[in-house]
């Protein structure tokens, strides 16, 4: 009897070591798990903090590039539409010029002539002789009459300077500012059928060349013969 207790006891014993040892065991696998599922996520955090040290240069090396592509377009686009502004502005001047013809556009180095329009006729006018002076040019003009009368007294208005060039430095409203302008007053006859020789002195105080003229015409009487 005393042996079948103690065998019980002992049995008892291994029972509740084996319990325990299982619980040590599955402790200790849950441990392990533990420590891998920790070490993963080291790992991935790792990860993903060298991602976004490598990302962050590279958004900020893609947003510079966008940036100046941006800048460099929008220059661009600028400089397209200024010369596109003064190539109208240019056409439109010169159409202005061809409907009213009220103003010669001569080239001072040309003997072509150019028509031009008054409240009183049609004359021609065209350039015979270019001299440089200390200050500036003398120019002599001529002035065809090919109506049939005289006309007495006329004002001449002339515009000089530089040619405008597309393509440099300067815009089309700046060429236009540089360019100087006077009225001359002629107490004299415009001959009907010749051509009539005047001489005006065109000041020039930078000195440039003279390569634009405009000119433009205005008779104050008219003479006309009876039969």
């Amino acid at each position: 009897m005393i042996f079948v207790r103690q065998r019980k006891k002992h049995v008892m014993r291994f029972f509740v070591f084996c319990v325990c040892a299982s619980a040590f065991l599955i402790f200790e696998d849950h441990i392990v798990f533990s420590q891998q599922q920790e070490t993963e996520l080291e790992w991935r955090v790792q990860k993903l903090e060298k991602y976004v040290e490598t990302f962050q240069p590279a958004i900020s090396s893609l947003s510079n590039n966008l940036n100046a592509s941006i800048q460099e377009y929008t220059k661009g686009l600028e400089l397209s539409l200024e010369n596109y502004s003064q190539k109208l502005q240019i056409n439109l001047d010169e159409r202005l010029n061809a409907i009213n013809r009220k103003v010669a556009i001569l080239n001072p180095y040309s003997k072509s002539y150019q028509s031009i329009e008054t409240g009183t006729g049609i004359f021609l006018i065209s350039v015979g002789k270019v001299e440089p002076t200390a200050t500036g040019t003398r120019l002599q003009l001529n002035i065809g009459n090919p109506n049939y009368a005289d006309y007495q007294d006329f004002q001449l208005k002339l515009i000089w300077g530089k040619k405008w060039v597309d393509g440099i430095n300067t815009t089309y409203e700046q060429w236009r500012q540089s360019l100087s302008g006077a009225e001359y007053t002629f107490q004299g006859r415009l001959e009907k059928g010749k051509w009539n020789s005047v001489t005006v002195e065109l000041s020039s105080p930078d000195g440039g060349p003279l390569d634009y003229l405009e000119c433009e015409l205005s008779v104050s009487s008219v003479e006309l013969g009876f039969n």
